[in-house]
C-alpha cells in the first residue's frame, strides 16, 4: 500500500467495510494509512447532486489525529456525526454543525469503558444510536444533550453496525460471544434479541428503511457472504 493513499471501501483490519451513511449532504469516513505509523482519520464531503454524481473533497478545516474513522451518519445538510477509535485507545467521535466547515473532537463526551465505536445511524439532531466493541459490547444513544450507554442482551459483544429508520426503531447486528451473527431491536427505550438465521456467523452491516424493512450482510460460516 503507497504512502497516504486514502482508501473509501476497502477491509479493514477489524473485519468490516467503512459505513459510508449519509443522509442529506454527504460525509464518508475513511482510513489513511501513513506509512508505518498507523492509520489517521479522513473526512471528505459533497454537496447532494440532482443527478446522484458527487465531487467529494477533503475537509481542509479537518486536522488529521491519531484516530481512526469507521462510519460517519448525517441527520440533516449540516449536522453530521464521525465515529471511530483513537490509536491511544478508546473511542472517537467528532462532530459538524456547519456542513463540515468545522469538525469538533468530542470524544470526551462519550462513557468510559469503550474500546471503539463502529458505527452510528443519527435520525435528527437530538436522536443517534451508536455500536461497536466494550469489555462487553457496546451501545450508545444520543438524546440531544448526552452520551449514554444502553444495556444489551447478554452475548452481544461485538456489534459491527446499526441503522435507525427512526429514533424507536433501530437495528444493530454483529457478532455473539458464541461466534455467530447477532442481531438486535431497539423500540426507542431498550435493546432485544432477535431471531437470525443458522450458517450466519457474523454480519457487517444492515440498512433499515422503515422499521419492517431491513437488510443486512455479514459472512457464513464458510467465510462465504450471506445476505438477510
Amino acid at each position: 500500500m503507497r504512502h497516504g493513499v486514502t482508501i473509501a471501501g476497502f477491509r479493514t483490519a477489524l473485519g468490516g467495510l467503512p459505513d459510508l451513511t449519509a443522509r442529506a449532504g454527504r460525509v464518508a469516513v475513511a482510513m489513511t494509512m501513513i506509512g508505518a505509523l498507523g492509520v489517521v482519520g479522513v473526512l471528505v464531503s459533497a454537496p447532494a447532486a440532482s443527478a446522484g454524481t458527487l465531487t467529494w473533497s477533503t475537509q481542509a478545516s479537518y486536522v488529521a489525529a491519531a484516530s481512526s474513522l469507521l462510519s460517519g451518519s448525517c441527520p440533516t445538510a449540516s449536522t453530521c456525526v464521525a465515529v471511530g477509535f483513537s490509536l491511544a485507545g478508546g473511542s472517537a467521535l467528532y462532530e459538524t454543525t456547519d456542513a463540515g466547515a468545522t469538525w469538533v473532537n468530542d470524544s470526551t463526551s462519550l462513557p468510559s469503558g469503550i474500546t471503539y465505536l463502529n458505527s452510528v445511524s443519527c435520525t435528527s439532531a437530538g436522536a443517534c444510536q451508536a455500536v461497536g466493541h466494550g469489555q462487553d459490547g457496546a451501545a450508545l444513544g444520543w438524546n440531544g444533550t448526552s452520551w449514554s450507554s444502553e444495556a444489551r442482551p447478554a452475548g452481544a459483544n461485538a456489534l459491527a453496525s446499526v441503522s435507525c429508520a427512526s429514533a424507536g426503531a433501530c437495528q444493530a447486528v454483529g457478532t455473539s460471544s458464541s461466534f455467530t451473527g447477532t442481531a438486535l431491536g431497539w423500540n426507542g427505550t431498550s435493546w432485544t434479541s432477535e431471531t437470525v438465521p443458522p450458517g450466519v456467523s457474523e454480519f457487517h452491516g444492515v440498512s433499515c428503511t422503515s422499521a419492517i424493512a431491513c437488510q443486512a450482510v455479514g459472512l457464513d460460516a464458510f467465510g462465504g457472504g450471506v445476505a438477510v
